[in-house]
């Protein structure tokens, strides 16, 4: 692949990682998470996607897409034990404070929108390329 249109494909993954990313952070918006907290994983994300984009391991378009839906339901199951626990529990739990060090992230927000929003790009990228 020319060097010119490797670029054209990392762009078009890295702008729907963009999309992708923060239109899930519109969604939660009512989240504790601060917006230094979701640049920074926007950040990292971005600067990380073209270089696991080219792993050889991961050539596949479809394998970028089990990569989005295990995020999302991990995500989800995470999510769910910790509300589970704060149910179960009460608000008085021992609970690492973690997240409030991270600016509010917990494991689930990490998860998605950030590795979801990777992978999903990393999809669209190699289907475009037809890699």
């Amino acid at each position: 692949m020319s060097a010119a249109r490797q670029l054209r494909t990392d762009a078009f993954g890295l702008a729907l990682l963009t999309a992708v990313f923060w239109s899930i952070v519109l969604l939660l918006r009512a989240s504790p998470v601060s917006g230094l907290a979701w640049s920074i994983l926007y950040l990292a994300c971005a600067a990380t996607a073209p270089l696991l984009w080219r792993l050889r391991g991961m050539a596949r378009p479809q394998q970028w897409l089990f990569v989005a839906l295990c995020a999302v339901w991990f995500a989800a199951v995470f999510c769910a034990i910790d509300f589970a626990l704060d149910a179960l529990n009460g608000a008085r739990r021992a609970k690492a404070d973690v997240a409030s060090a991270l600016g509010g992230l917990e494991l689930w927000f990490v998860l998605c929108p950030g590795v979801a929003a990777l992978a999903l790009g990393g999809w669209m990228r190699h289907w475009r390329s037809g890699l």
